[in-house]
């Protein structure tokens, strides 16, 4: 939370920021956001949520809170998308922790590479099936 709060206090030219939507990790956010805009969340938001969620999945909830207010959020998200973030979040790769115990144990930086394209891969195309079946619904 400390590293995203830095990262969204600044901006690319390290001068202090009083507008998210400017700062470093709106900037990092922007660059991914198009890859999940077939899931329904490809906002900047949700995007560093999904990074910071790398470190360890409870961070997902404050950098989103950090990001954007609470109706913030709900501007962001539709029920549809947020099922859709939700099926992501828990699917995409585990925490650091965890990745660095996988390699640990497959013994092969190779292996645990394409172990986590697969688990990327398997939650993208869960949260498009997701969504595409839920905005069919409602």
């Amino acid at each position: 939370s400390i590293v995203v709060w830095i990262l969204q206090s600044f901006d690319i030219s390290l001068h202090v920021n009083t507008d998210n939507s400017q700062s470093i990790m709106a900037v990092i956010g922007r660059k991914i956001a198009p890859i999940f805009v077939p899931c329904g969340f490809g906002f900047w938001q949700a995007s560093v949520g999904l990074l910071s969620g790398i470190i360890a999945k409870e961070s997902i909830v404050s950098t989103l809170g950090i990001m954007c207010t609470t109706a913030g959020i709900q501007e962001l998200f539709t029920p549809v998308s947020a099922l859709a973030f939700v099926s992501f979040v828990c699917l995409y790769i585990p925490c650091v922790a965890s990745i660095y115990t996988i390699s640990r144990e497959l013994k092969s930086v190779k292996t645990t590479a394409l172990l986590l394209f697969f688990q990327l891969f398997v939650a993208w195309v869960m949260s498009f099936v997701v969504f595409r079946i839920g905005c069919l619904i409602i």
